[in-house]
């Protein structure tokens, strides 16, 4: 008696068992989606207001997409464009919309699966983000932070090549109250300029021993910048007036460099220190020159 009740007992449990079997098929073969931000624009500097949706298969989809965007308690009104694709044999759709991403913004956006390969289907996915800028805390905060840093202003006009480039490593110390982010750093870096005119070209490289920066950041954007350095390095103008040619070259023992911006005002002060040699000669002459 009890022997068949254990066999019924069995085939009851393999029943149970293969009755299971297609729904866990059915729920593994369900589409889903995940959603990338995709904010890199064209330039190297561009952002853009873009999501990547990458789907489970290379299936064809029917979407609703729904974006909520608030800046500062206010909702912005948008539109959106949808280009389909395909990578790594998954279907995608790269969501762009028109409005710009700013400090601060809350981002929330759902994506609603209506059909797939022609059946209907009703799946939800979504992703909410909060703009900030990259390895920056967006709560009140005190720490110790490290930095490299850099600017450089390359480029050629009608008088030749121009440079500006400014490099900082450092350390230091950096607080947010609020919208305001202030840092304050020492560190070393180099500073190297490249002026080009009709009448000659100045090169200025420096290596700076000793750079304090002090920067203030309110709600994202950049209001106040000071370096301060010291260091040391070389210099070499040339000047054409006519048919004589100065030229100068220097060594740089000491450079004291400040430069601000503060309130969209950039200021530049430089003082050097330097021996070196000058020459002035006339052009096409071997023997009319002079050192000094």
């Amino acid at each position: 008696m009890n022997v068949g009740r254990r066999s019924a007992a069995l085939v009851l449990v393999g029943l149970f068992l293969v009755s299971l079997a297609p729904i866990q098929a059915e729920t593994n073969d369900a589409p889903s989606v995940t959603i990338t931000t995709h904010w890199v624009g064209e330039g190297t500097t561009d952002v853009a207001h873009a999501y990547l949706l990458t789907f489970s298969d290379n299936g064809t989809y029917t979407i609703d997409v729904t974006l909520h965007h608030e800046r500062n308690e206010t909702f912005l009104p948008s539109t959106q464009s949808i280009v389909w694709g395909s990578q790594d044999s998954l279907r995608t759709a790269l969501v762009t919309f028109n409005t710009s991403l700013e400090w601060a913004d809350v981002v929330e956006l759902d994506v609603n699966i209506l059909s797939h390969n022609g059946d209907a289907v009703d799946i939800s996915s979504g992703r909410t983000m909060e703009i900030g800028r990259w390895n920056q805390p967006m709560d009140d905060h005190e720490v110790m932070l490290s930095t490299t840093w850099e600017i450089d202003q390359s480029y050629t006009n009608e008088e030749g090549d121009q440079r500006f480039a400014l490099a900082f490593t450092g350390q230091g110390w950096q607080e947010r109250v609020g919208q305001t982010l202030s840092s304050w750093e020492l560190g070393n870096g180099t500073f190297q300029t490249l002026e080009t005119t009709e009448d000659g070209e100045s090169d200025l490289d420096l290596v700076l021993t000793q750079l304090w920066k002090n920067e203030t950041i309110v709600g994202g954007m950049l209001v106040s910048q000071v370096f301060d350095a010291r260091g040391f390095g070389s210099l070499q103008t040339t000047l054409v007036d006519g048919d004589t040619e100065t030229v100068v070259q220097a060594d740089v023992s000491q450079a004291l460099l400040n430069r601000s911006y503060l309130e969209g005002t950039v200021g530049e002060h430089l003082l050097l220190e330097a021996t070196g040699v000058l020459n002035v000669s006339e052009v096409g002459s071997e023997n009319d020159s002079m050192n000094i």
